[in-house]
């Protein structure tokens, strides 16, 4: 069976990636099924899991995982150890004494078991005696319900989700109300900021991606640009230096490096490097987020190249894709002050050409929105498999990535 799966950040209060809920289904149903969602869990798990890595998939955190009512029964969660597995089950099974039976088992076995939104019902009170944490749907009232149904059974001893956080507002909501963790796409939303300065230590990068994507490339103002900030000479020099590049004998100066590496690579490398030290008042998620945007893209349209538009400027606009959240400035503000080219500047805000076109797949996929990815898909006559063997290998890239851009 051909799956798609990605995964969705869970935060804590201190807004620290804590898990990942791995999102999936089958690529060949146009609408999820029971019989689907009970193969594709199966699949997930012993198949995908195995090819790829959990680690991998995860970066060491816990992993939520949806399991119906088939999969419970099965006893399917067991093919995963207790202490990386999250156990979420959906708010669509019933609980009739033989899911509570196997609920038991699992919790007797040390599986946290996470409860999907839910309607206060008496029904679910054995299920909720069960469990650790519940998510609750942020935008629904009958999910809140939920949660005020079961702190009364069980005050104090379960931990609540607060799921559908897109924005900051609802994240300090959500915080003020006491819930534990948090999931959505708030880290990623810009909280605008009133001024229209922009900090001096933001305006030395922009300095550095102003002259790198002129015409006039000049190695020796890059040099000098690059001196000036001591931790990114060390990160350049680091960088050149590692195996990823296996050069004999070690590059010294930051002239030499920026020699070896050219306009485009030394572009590349300097737009993430820059993008990684604007986001250090971020959550770490921002930058990896972005990182996996523009590898994912740069690898999506190798396998489908652009007779005219640049591959790396599918790459740029990945990882420009969220500069509003990075910068907290509006995005037209932030497009003047960066020569781009045209195409890149109209991707970035929203309109539509092929670049777009590559982001908004990218995006879709990151939320799970499968409809989506599989008819930009067809549009841009990309593969299945090569679409989630890029998202595989953007995952792996980006932990290399954050490995070599540290001091």
């Amino acid at each position: 069976m051909e799956l798609f799966i990605a995964r969705q950040p869970i935060f804590d209060t201190q807004k620290n990636v804590v898990a990942y809920e791995l999102l999936f289904r089958s690529a060949g149903a146009a609408t999820a099924t029971h019989t689907d969602d009970t193969a594709a869990t199966r699949d997930v798990l012993s198949n995908a899991f195995l090819m790829m890595g959990i680690d991998s998939l995860t970066d060491g955190q816990r992993a939520f995982v949806n399991f119906g009512t088939a999969t419970l029964l099965d006893q399917v969660p067991q093919l995963l150890p207790a202490n990386i597995l999250t156990v979420e089950i959906l708010e669509t099974v019933e609980p009739t004494q033989e899911v509570i039976n196997a609920c038991a088992l699992l919790k007797k076995a040390g599986y946290t078991l996470a409860l999907d939104d839910f309607e206060p019902d008496k029904a679910q009170i054995p299920l909720i005696l069960l469990a650790d944490i519940i998510k609750v749907d942020f935008r629904s009232p009958k999910s809140m319900q939920g949660r005020q149904f079961a702190e009364r059974l069980c005050p104090g001893r379960i931990r609540y989700l607060a799921e559908k956080v897109e924005t900051e507002s609802e994240f300090r909501q959500a915080l003020n109300e006491g819930y534990s963790f948090f999931q959505g796409y708030f880290f990623s939303r810009p909280a605008i900021l009133t001024q229209k300065s922009i900090p001096v230590n933001h305006l030395h990068y922009l300095q550095l991606l102003n002259h790198l994507y002129t015409a006039d490339f000049d190695v020796d103002q890059i040099e000098q640009l690059i001196k000036r900030d001591l931790s990114l000479s060390l990160q350049f020099l680091k960088y050149i230096n590692s195996a990823f590049f296996g050069f004999r004998v070690p590059v010294q100066s930051i002239r030499h490096a920026a020699a070896l590496l050219g306009q485009q690579g030394l572009a590349k490398w300097i737009s993430l490097v820059a993008l990684r030290n604007l986001a250090q008042e971020h959550p770490p998620e921002l930058l990896r987020t972005a990182v996996v945007r523009a590898r994912f893209s740069e690898l999506l349209i190798q396998h489908r190249p652009h007779p005219v538009i640049p591959q790396d400027h599918f790459f740029l606009v990945g990882l420009f894709s969220l500069l509003e959240a990075f910068l907290q400035k509006p995005l037209e503000d932030i497009l003047e002050k960066l020569p781009l080219a045209r195409s890149i500047k109209d991707a970035l805000a929203g309109h539509p050409n092929p670049l777009r076109q590559v982001l908004d797949l990218v995006i879709a996929y990151e939320q799970g929105n499968w409809e989506q990815v599989l008819a930009v898909g067809e549009a841009v006559q990309l593969p299945h498999d090569a679409i989630v063997n890029a998202y595989f290998d953007a995952l792996l890239w980006e932990k290399e990535f954050i490995v070599l851009t540290e001091v």
